[in-house]
């Protein structure tokens, strides 16, 4: 066990002893006062030093305390644009989100820039400090933009899981921090997508926990569940689909440039392959953990389905399953001229993917 993983045991306690806690809970404030939810993000930009597999153990952990929390939001993609646009982290909460092309408006006037935006299911919205977004301006190119709390007018929403999923609206002068190429769109999308497959990894690996845990003690016929070989059967299965989603999620880390620098192709495609393979796991898993509870999982004094409910919402967020087979099936085109084989035992050639800006847009959930 690194000494990361050591600390986050020592943070979380006993296992489920945090789940159902969200952002007002005691274990968010350890992780904030270690600094932990800033690593991965270089000292000079407001961070705690680390790098991406920082970022993932942290992620992952805390899904799998069952800790609801903007981590995918701080940790990859506020990492990413802090570092790419040289803008220093402030202290608070920060999440992330991009405003689709017919919502907003931004303006050159005679005192700076005007913002009129509207951005839909943002991951914790109304209860951000500060919200970075990315804006159209003319077209090919966005804007990044620091907004202030104050400004943000919000309508709270719900995700699945019960995680801020809030309809924000801006409508105020602001100050344009950095113009780009529109690329840096699927960049979030990516970014995004990695932070949840990280989550639905930690979310997997506590409804196989759980599940195991019971059938060992759940007693039926006059023998444990687990004495039956359906029931053996399904663990097996819950096993097989969460190691899958671990090799894939650790692949994808593992092709990550530093923060701010663009995917490449082999990126995107490992990061593609992790997202599908975690939403693919998150159905498989979750239903057979709940036939296995029975209805006992459903309880609110079960921690059975803070896991399972939040697994059904992070798998389509940033992307869904299909959205990603199509992204993969999109660079097996365009590089291999679909020569499926050759995509699978080549390596792919270092290019830096763009476009897609306007499919990411359009698909993405940002929450």
């Amino acid at each position: 066990m690194s000494d990361l993983d050591s600390l986050l045991s020592q943070l979380f306690g006993k296992e489920d002893a945090c789940a159902g806690e969200n952002i007002d809970g005691t274990a968010w404030s350890r992780l904030v006062e270690s600094d932990l939810t800033r690593v991965g993000i270089e000292d000079s930009l407001g961070g705690a030093g680390g790098d991406w597999s920082d970022a993932a153990t942290v992620t992952i952990r805390a899904a799998q305390a069952g800790i609801a929390a903007p981590l995918t939001e701080c940790l990859f993609i506020a990492s990413h644009l802090a570092a790419k646009t040289g803008n220093t982290l402030p202290p608070g909460l920060v999440t992330a989100a991009v405003a689709a092309h017919e919502t907003s408006t931004l303006t050159k006037t005679t005192y700076g820039w005007h913002l009129t935006a509207a951005f839909d299911k943002v991951p914790w919205g109304s209860v951000c400090d500060e919200l970075w977004a990315i804006a159209p301006t003319t077209p090919g190119k966005v804007a990044f933009v620091r907004i202030n709390r104050k400004y943000l007018a919000a309508t709270p929403r719900l995700s699945l899981g019960s995680e801020p999923r809030d309809d924000l609206h801006v409508d105020t002068a602001i100050g344009v921090h950095n113009v780009m190429d529109e690329d840096v769109i699927d960049e979030v999308m990516l970014l995004g997508a990695l932070g949840r497959s990280c989550q639905l990894l930690g979310a997997l690996r506590s409804c196989l926990r759980l599940s195991h845990e019971y059938v060992l003690v759940r007693r039926q016929f006059r023998k444990p569940l687990a004495a039956h070989q359906i029931v053996q059967h399904t663990i097996a299965t819950m096993a097989e689909e969460v190691a899958a989603a671990e090799s894939a999620v650790i692949a994808a880390v593992q092709q990550l440039p530093a923060p701010g620098h663009s995917p490449a192709a082999p990126a995107v495609m490992a990061i593609a392959a992790a997202k599908v393979q975690t939403a693919t796991a998150a159905t498989r898993v979750a239903r057979a953990a709940h036939q296995l509870h029975g209805a006992m999982g459903l309880t609110a004094e079960h921690p059975l389905h803070f896991y399972s409910t939040r697994l059904w919402s992070w798998r389509d967020e940033f992307g869904s399953g299909a959205y990603w087979s199509a992204r993969i099936a999109d660079l097996v085109r365009t590089h291999y001229s679909g020569d499926v084989w050759v995509a699978l035992t080549t390596p792919l050639p270092d290019l830096t993917v763009h476009g897609a800006a306007t499919a990411a847009t359009s698909d993405r959930s940002n929450g």
